[in-house]
């Protein structure tokens, strides 16, 4: 026996729930070496290769830049304050702060990420690269490489503590309502 069209759609409105509420993973070995790290960095993401493509080209022609994780950042590390270091941790290594990753399309039409947070555990680094524009962040670390979305409470959280480290990139200029 078939089941109604609505039993049909109350099944599949069900598994989509359940889908929806599962947490994305931090794999155990990123999240223990978070907490064993000896330093924590913070490197500030290049404009837009997209959206900002002049002005990543003249950022990356006039500042020194440099490749983490294949996306390009600012070569400076930024000044993470201790407390800071630790709020970032304790956060990108909670599961909750994460859901499993969509094939939506994203407001920033490919992953480009705003900051990379960098831990050092002896000779090995593990890195979270956050993308604010589409809600996304990407860890790494040897034996890892996962990407998860932002569960909103946790985007909240990392651009609290990450808009105060906003340093080489340029704001984009938005044009005024009088512009033609």
């Amino acid at each position: 026996m078939r089941p109604s069209k609505t039993t049909f759609a109350a099944m599949v409105a069900v598994a989509i729930f359940f889908s929806s509420c599962q947490r994305a993973k931090v794999p155990e070995s990123f999240s223990d070496a978070i907490r064993r790290a000896d330093k924590v960095t913070l490197y500030e993401g290049l404009p837009h290769p997209q959206f900002e493509r002049e002005l990543l080209a003249e950022e990356r022609r006039t500042k020194p830049v440099q490749e983490l994780s294949g996306y390009p950042f600012y070569r400076e590390q930024l000044a993470l304050s201790g407390e800071d270091a630790t709020r970032l941790s304790n956060l990108l290594r909670d599961s909750a702060a994460y859901r499993p990753p969509t094939d939506a399309v994203k407001a920033c039409a490919e992953f480009h990420p705003d900051y990379a947070v960098e831990w050092s555990v002896g000779a090995e680094r593990y890195r979270a690269l956050i993308c604010f524009g589409c809600s996304e962040v990407v860890l790494f670390g040897p034996g890892v490489e996962v990407q998860n979305d932002l569960e909103n409470a946790a985007i909240e959280k990392l651009q609290g503590v990450l808009k105060n480290y906003r340093k080489n990139r340029p704001a984009v200029k938005k044009p005024s309502a009088s512009s033609p």
